[in-house]
């Protein structure tokens, strides 16, 4: 069986390069594409703005597609809605309007305003800083999930983001049943593998990737860069 590394590079070899966590405000600029994704590593620190824009776009993918976020972003960015402050001046139902690409609109609006008013509108927040993971937990919208994309992509802080997509390529690698708690996988690939933040992002992006076309809820083992490895029981 590989290592967990191991299975990285595999990934990588099949997939490339994934430049996570695409940045909406971004397209096109230099170094990134059409759609906001990285076409590069870069060392660059981010901006206030992309910190916002990061925490925003992980409150709003609960539950839905990055296609659908994209919309939503579309039509904060047309409104000049995608700063602290204007998060906090627009009314609670002027933002559902904007977001209600991203689905459960009237709670993601009242979770904006809550998430990006403590992060960066309190009054000595600089958004910099980076928060504790436990304090993100207890802000009432953020769960593991949410936490660890905020952390890892929005702060470039090593928080390994153990989603379903995770859970479930986990579970199959190592053949078994049931999938795993969150906390759990996370702890196995956060002591598997370097503390990077970089290594992280890509890792999850990569696996993602790979769920979209291989290991979904039904799984297409056809062509899985994976398969001579994978325990699944229900393999093939």
């Amino acid at each position: 069986m590989p290592t967990v590394f191991d299975i990285y590079e595999i990934l990588s070899d099949a997939y490339g390069y994934q430049g996570w966590w695409p940045l909406f405000s971004r397209r096109g600029s230099p170094g990134f594409n059409s759609r906001g994704y990285r076409l590069f590593p870069s060392r660059i620190p981010l901006a206030i703005e992309d910190r916002i824009e990061i925490s925003t776009g992980a409150i709003l993918t609960q539950n839905t597609s990055w296609k659908n976020v994209e919309k939503a972003l579309g039509n904060l960015q047309a409104d000049g809605i995608l700063s602290a402050e204007a998060i906090a001046d627009s009314s609670v139902e002027k933002l559902e309007a904007l977001i209600r690409p991203s689905g459960y609109f009237r709670q993601k609006a009242r979770r904006l305003k809550g998430v990006i008013h403590i992060l960066f509108g309190k009054p000595g927040s600089n958004g910099i800083d980076v928060p504790e993971r436990d304090f993100l937990l207890s802000v009432s919208g953020i769960g593991p999930e949410t936490a660890d994309s905020i952390l890892l992509y929005a702060y470039n802080y090593p928080s390994f983001i153990a989603d379903m997509y995770t859970r479930r390529f986990y579970a199959r690698l190592a053949g078994e049943q049931k999938i795993g708690k969150y906390e759990h996988v996370k702890s196995i690939f956060e002591n598997s593998l370097p503390r990077e933040a970089g290594l992280y992002g890509e890792y999850h992006a990569l696996i993602v990737a790979h769920g979209k076309k291989h290991c979904s809820s039904r799984p297409v083992c056809r062509g899985c860069p994976c398969f001579s490895f994978c325990r699944a029981p229900d393999k093939g």
